[in-house]
């Protein structure tokens, strides 16, 4: 192509296209501070954190009972049972059906 323009150039011509390169030339973003992105950062990481604690604790009372039957049988499906994971909604209900008699005298829990 003869002359090397552009669409642009011949539809508004060079003086245009030369104030369009000088204003994009001037619009380069300013790079954000170190101490800016860190503080960008931390404040995602709080908000973040404080969305997922209420789930998190929930977890955690599920998993770690205060029950002291629950905590029991759940020591003993971790012993007995290598593939047992407390943190299993699933596990921890075949657990409890498994020792639902535990510490009631005369009752030998469940082994099926």
């Amino acid at each position: 192509m003869p002359g090397d323009s552009t669409d642009a150039d011949r539809l508004v011509g060079p003086w245009m296209a030369a104030l369009v390169r000088q204003y994009h030339a001037g619009q380069t973003p300013a790079p954000h501070s170190p101490r800016r992105r860190f503080a960008i950062v931390l404040t995602a990481m709080l908000a973040i954190g404080g969305l997922l604690s209420p789930a998190l604790l929930q977890l955690d009372h599920a998993a770690y009972p205060n029950d002291p039957k629950k905590q029991q049988a759940l020591a003993a499906c971790g012993r007995a049972d290598p593939t047992f994971v407390r943190f299993f909604a699933s596990d921890r209900t075949a657990c409890y059906e498994r020792f639902r008699g535990l510490g009631e005298p005369g009752t030998v829990p469940n082994r099926e």
